[in-house]
């Protein structure tokens, strides 16, 4: 079995036209009944105190599992600290990181992990996830479901790169 050298940017192509797809049908199909929330619901979402929780997510220097994570930080506009570990640092960080593992929300200091818990944590307090329980429930379906896309395209899509 040989990995040609090309294997690796045509996977991440391949996963990308994947992503972009699914985002695009979501965004065209979807955005309409999300829409973007004003400064003062995110504010009543997310005020506990009379100061705004800071927020640093922490996650390798790449997309990944992160990158929906920062997309819903950046599009609602709340400030956080990107945090890059470089892979060579991740052995040592490793287990100072709840679970073993990346991304790490840190609110206030307080690590949480889980990209799908987080994920959700950012819509809510963006404004973005819905209240009533059925599409509540509809998100996370969807939420879910490239979540196992993400999970299963790298190794489907080298399995066909390697036999290509």
């Amino acid at each position: 079995m040989t990995v040609h050298a090309c294997s690796f940017p045509r996977l991440m192509a391949y996963r990308h036209r994947c992503m972009s797809g699914i985002l695009g049908w979501l965004i065209h199909n979807c955005s309409h009944n999300f829409p973007r929330p004003t400064s003062d619901k995110r504010k009543q979402v997310t005020a506990r105190s009379c100061e705004m929780p800071t927020y640093e997510l922490e996650y390798f220097d790449l997309g990944g599992r992160a990158d929906t994570i920062r997309l819903l930080l950046y599009a609602a506009g709340i400030d956080f600290k990107d945090t890059r570990i470089p892979f060579a640092e991740w052995p040592a960080k490793k287990p100072t990181t709840p679970l073993g593992n990346v991304p790490v929300l840190k609110i206030d200091g307080t690590d949480y992990c889980q990209s799908l818990a987080l994920i959700t944590y950012a819509a809510k307090i963006a404004g973005w996830y819905p209240e009533d329980p059925l599409d509540a429930l509809k998100c996370d379906e969807v939420a879910n479901s490239i979540s196992e896309v993400i999970s299963t395209s790298p190794r489907v899509s080298l399995m066909i790169t390697l036999y290509i």
